[in-house]
């Protein structure tokens, strides 16, 4: 499963990746991927790779990431900043968009 996590800086991408990885019974302390671009985690009954591509400048650097492999060996797939590279991503099952406006988070969903 691919989902997409929209939304500007401090939106709640992150926050929202690490509950659902407490919720999946993930003991890992989750780490935003901002510099690592990709953080693993492997769990009792599922493998997740949590990616941000904000520092991505250009589709050259997206090769090395090796995000075939990612497809393959992940069972979830979280992507921040994906807009950025869409057309160069397989399509997402979802697409959360986080929006925060004078003090009221909001997250809409879109599944495809």
């Amino acid at each position: 499963m691919i989902i997409h996590l929209e939304g500007e800086l401090g939106s709640g991408k992150t926050f929202f990746a690490n509950q659902l990885l407490a919720f999946l019974h993930c003991l890992e302390i989750v780490k935003s991927p901002t510099y690592s671009i990709i953080e693993w985690y492997s769990l009792e009954r599922a493998t997740v790779a949590h990616i941000d591509l904000y520092r991505i400048s250009s589709e050259l650097e997206l090769h090395p990431l090796g995000l075939d492999q990612v497809y393959q060996q992940c069972d979830l797939i979280l992507i921040e900043w994906a807009s950025l590279w869409e057309s160069y991503l397989p399509k997402p099952n979802h697409t959360l968009t986080f929006l925060f406006q004078n003090q009221i988070r909001q997250i809409a969903l879109m599944s495809w």
